[in-house]
């Protein structure tokens, strides 16, 4: 499905909405992109709008040079979003989830506050020091280590040339995640659902309970079969809770 130009290149929209209520930003994990999304609008609301955004260097801006400073993308992104008017909710999965979350940090400062958080299979910003910095490792270690946490599908590894393609922005988007400052600041005012896979070698559900230490609103943590790219099969049951979710925000408003 080719997605929509939502105003400029960062934000891409499968389902466009005539007047939404409600805008649910979407940031993917690692090296993917807006296409992650492309089928969320079908299974959310109508007044709810799916917005995927589309970092440098893959998809539609596969031309551009990648972004290897995380708290350079969040403030870009946090600009381009505070610009929009209307309510709005993040959701990011893994390193998604701490630009996700980064984004929602950066927006307080310029006055603007989602009505929910979803991070999903993301470790929390104060245990995210990885003992290996797997953007430093050699080209066939760093595909065997994708390879086990279930992140490179067998079509791609049979195109080396596109394989070659989606490493570049993997391997930025790695080095964002893992030179990453976490600076301590308030809790969010908003409410953060987290959501874990059952099966995911990477994130465990203790970890995952620490982010509750990131709101003074409601927290809630939600375990998912599958493992770490659980969000590829959204039937699990995690767009169905998000919609709840999102039901419960709006009422309250």
């Amino acid at each position: 499905m080719t997605l929509a130009l939502h105003a400029e290149r960062w934000c891409r929209v499968p389902r466009p909405r005539v007047e939404p209520l409600l805008r649910l930003y979407c940031f993917p994990y690692a090296g993917a992109g807006a296409w992650l999304f492309r089928d969320w609008g079908e299974q959310l609301p109508e007044s709810t709008e799916v917005v995927a955004v589309e970092l440098p260097g893959r998809g539609t801006r596969m031309a551009e040079e990648p972004v290897t400073r995380l708290a350079a993308l969040a403030s870009e992104l946090a600009e381009r979003l505070a610009e929009r008017p209307g309510a709005f909710a993040l959701f990011g999965h893994s390193f998604g989830g701490l630009l996700a979350f980064e984004v929602a940090q950066a927006l307080r400062c310029r006055g603007r506050t989602p009505l929910h958080l979803f991070v999903s299979a993301t470790l929390p910003p104060q245990l995210c020091r990885p003992a290996r910095r797997l953007h430093e490792l050699e080209r066939e270690a760093l595909v065997r280590e994708l390879v086990r946490l279930g992140g490179i599908p067998p079509e791609i590894l049979a195109d080396r040339a596109f394989l070659e393609r989606v490493l570049k922005p993997v391997r930025a988007d790695l080095e964002a995640f893992e030179t990453h400052e976490f600076a301590p600041g308030a809790p969010l005012r908003c409410p953060i659902t987290v959501f874990g896979g059952t099966r995911d070698p990477s994130v465990s559900r203790r970890q995952l309970e620490e982010w509750s230490l990131h709101t003074e609103a409601e927290f809630a943590l939600q375990m998912l079969p599958g493992d770490h790219f659980f969000v590829r099969a959204p039937q699990s049951g995690l767009l169905a809770a998000v919609r709840a979710r999102l039901d419960s925000a709006m009422e309250l408003r």
